[in-house]
């Protein structure tokens, strides 16, 4: 059987604005007025509600709904970042819950988008899915294994929906060096991949018993030794 050319894509996270200003010296002098900064400043605060510290900045838990970006916000906050556990429910739908750092997601969360049904389970680094995770895709698709950069990238398990098992490496979403494929027809193989298909040195068994080791070029072999179960 032929390796599969198409792969879930990409997965694209919504974006969120966080909104703080400056009330030093400096910010006065860059061109903003004190009543042009009053007036953000009342807007913001009616648009936080929780905790906060004794110079007014957000701080302990609360809530921040963004004007500018329509997103919602429920979590933790340390001098006016987000900072420990929260919530941000975008205006697209989509919602992570997990760790942040310095106003980032970072350490374990969960991201659900709203149009698909796909869902990421594991590590963020700096807003991105990195470390490790599980991907569950809404048409049935599920990965598990490391993330960079929200790629698929170094060793994981790729489960198809129709039952095909992929596991190996990959390079940003490509399967890339050695791995090994269980066809849903009961074949096998193991070998190298190169830009999702098979390449170098592989070995395909038959679900029949036969099998063919050699090299693979292009997803086809290119030349090696065929062995039948019946011993010819």
């Amino acid at each position: 059987m032929a390796v599969r050319a198409g792969s879930p894509g990409p997965l694209q996270l919504a974006t969120d604005v966080e909104e703080i200003v400056d009330l030093s010296p400096v910010s006065l002098i860059s061109g903003q007025t004190q009543s042009e900064l009053e007036r953000v400043c009342k807007e913001l605060f009616e648009a936080y509600d929780g905790d906060r510290d004794e110079r007014g900045r957000r701080h302990g838990h609360g809530t921040f709904k963004s004007k500018r970006s329509g997103s919602v916000y429920t979590g933790m906050y340390d001098k006016d970042k987000k900072h420990g556990w929260g919530k941000i429910e975008y205006k697209c739908g989509d919602i992570y819950e997990g760790n942040f750092t310095n106003n980032k997601k970072n350490g374990q969360g969960t991201y659900s988008w709203v149009i698909n049904g796909n869902h990421y389970d594991g590590t963020w680094k700096d807003d991105f899915m990195d470390g490790h995770g599980i991907i569950r895709w809404g048409d049935g698709h599920k990965y598990q294994g490391s993330i960079k950069m929200n790629q698929r990238h170094g060793n994981g398990t790729m489960r198809y929906k129709d039952g095909e098992i992929y596991k190996g490496e990959y390079i940003n979403n490509v399967k890339c060096g050695e791995g090994q494929i269980d066809f849903p027809n009961g074949d096998m193989y193991r070998g190298g991949f190169d830009n999702n298909k098979r390449y170098g040195l592989g070995r395909i068994k038959y679900s029949n018993g036969n099998e063919f080791i050699g090299q693979w070029e292009n997803d086809s072999y290119s030349g090696g030794e065929y062995n039948w179960d019946n011993g010819d």
